[in-house]
């Protein structure tokens, strides 16, 4: 059958079973929304992160900071990181802020997203939950902690799969809008992202402590939060 007369039977059979035409339509462009997917995976994006609202945020909070020069940005077909913010804290001390989505549900968690750097890879991880879900580690022989925030979710803060993908599972259900999208391979259906949160010590100093670094986490999560983090 040729493109001309299966267009000819699509207009019988709407004027005749209207609805069956539309719900076939729909099914055909579903299994090839399904088949790009499967055939052509949408490679993940990562939102780039805003350098200047996190400094006025972390200095009208009282704490000290210096922008230093940023890492690049990388993309494949598993994980896409934003520009590494990096931030003199004083006293030796480093924050690094990324923003990565992955592809794969069960690849967002610390270890995954922040390989893809040196400047982010932490090594000889330990957690540390009664301090908030971060791991203790270190970066290039320096001691660091690190954790992940996931944007738009009260108490969006994990590590690992288990604690991170229930936060975008949550975010996925208040944006059903999207659906469209969706059903023609223009979007995937959830987001796995979030914002890497390094802290490194400066040489030979001990990891920062949990008080000053639960007071930085409460300010960068209502600062990136208010900066657009759901978009």
């Amino acid at each position: 059958m040729n493109a001309f007369s299966l267009w000819q039977r699509l207009q019988q059979g709407w004027r005749q079973q209207p609805l069956a035409v539309l719900y076939g339509s729909l099914a055909i462009l579903a299994s090839g929304a399904a088949t790009k997917a499967m055939v052509w995976p949408l490679w993940p994006k990562a939102q780039e992160l805003q350098p200047l609202p996190i400094q006025q945020a972390l200095r009208q909070a009282g704490i000290a900071v210096q922008p230093l020069a940023a890492g690049p940005p990388t993309r494949s077909v598993d994980l896409a990181t934003s520009t590494v913010q990096t931030f003199s804290l004083g006293n030796g001390q480093e924050l690094r802020l990324m923003n990565a989505t992955v592809r794969e549900r069960f690849n967002l968690q610390t270890a995954f997203v922040g390989r893809v750097h040196a400047e982010t890879k932490l090594e000889r991880r330990q957690a540390a939950p009664q301090e908030g879900p971060s791991f203790t580690g270190s970066h290039q022989q320096r001691l660091s902690r690190q954790t992940c925030l996931v944007l738009g979710s009260a108490g969006g803060l994990g590590t690992t799969r288990d604690q991170l993908t229930p936060l975008t599972d949550r975010l996925a259900a208040q944006q059903r809008q999207r659906s469209w999208q969706v059903l023609l391979g223009l979007q995937s259906n959830r987001d796995y992202r979030c914002t890497l949160i390094s802290v490194r010590s400066g040489p030979g100093q001990p990891v920062i402590a949990p008080g000053p670094w639960q007071s930085l986490l409460t300010t960068l999560q209502a600062s990136l939060n208010r900066a657009g983090g759901d978009g």
